[in-house]
């Protein structure tokens, strides 16, 4: 019986076109699922909105320089304790590994930094401590931006994580810029971090 050349040629674009719209919608559901997965709330730092500077140390914006793009945060030690900020997410998941990251640049000082997810059993980062994850590093060089990254499970009864962003000095006037914060449950690449959920 011959072949129906015409009903092949059109049975293969249909197969090609079925291809092409199946990989689209699994690559726009892997996107959106890569995108999602950020728990940190403005980690870009358009403003200073859901952070805060903590034990006297002053969290601005600094308009005029970023690790990918301008604005950054910019916190300002008031000197006698390490300087600080923060940011406390919900967490849903325990019992797997989420990754964490931020971009740090030390400005006058080359104190260690220091990257620290501190897990909750309460609400709003209150209650027990379950555990914590952290990276640091050490000597970090002026006027140069550094990628902290690292990875760590959240523990059972977990509900809710502070994110800690710190140079470990007590000097006052000591600034740091931070910018393109990554906290996300399953193993995230690092190369993700600097993706916004705003």
């Amino acid at each position: 019986m011959p072949t129906n050349q015409y009903a092949t040629s059109a049975n293969r674009k249909f197969t090609n076109l079925y291809r092409i719209v199946f990989l689209s919608f699994v690559a726009c559901l892997f996107s959106v699922h890569l995108w999602a997965q950020n728990l940190v709330v403005n980690p870009n730092f358009t403003s200073t909105a859901s952070w805060t500077g903590d034990n006297g140390s002053i969290l601005s914006l600094d308009g005029t320089t970023g690790n990918l793009s301008a604005p950054s945060g910019l916190v300002t030690g008031p000197g006698g304790v390490a300087v600080q900020c923060s940011q406390c997410v919900p967490i849903s998941t325990t019992g797997v590994s989420y990754a964490f990251g931020a971009n740090m640049m030390p400005l006058n000082n080359s104190s260690t930094l220091i990257l620290t997810i501190v897990w909750y059993d309460g609400g709003n980062c209150s209650g027990n401590i379950t555990g914590q994850s952290q990276t640091t590093q050490a000597s970090p060089t002026q006027m140069a931006w550094h990628a902290l990254a690292g990875n760590g499970t959240a523990p059972a009864l977990t509900v809710s994580a502070d994110i800690e962003i710190v140079q470990n000095t007590g000097t006052a006037g000591v600034q740091f810029n931070v910018d393109d914060v990554y906290l996300g449950a399953n193993d995230t690449p690092v190369e993700l971090q600097s993706l916004s959920v705003e």
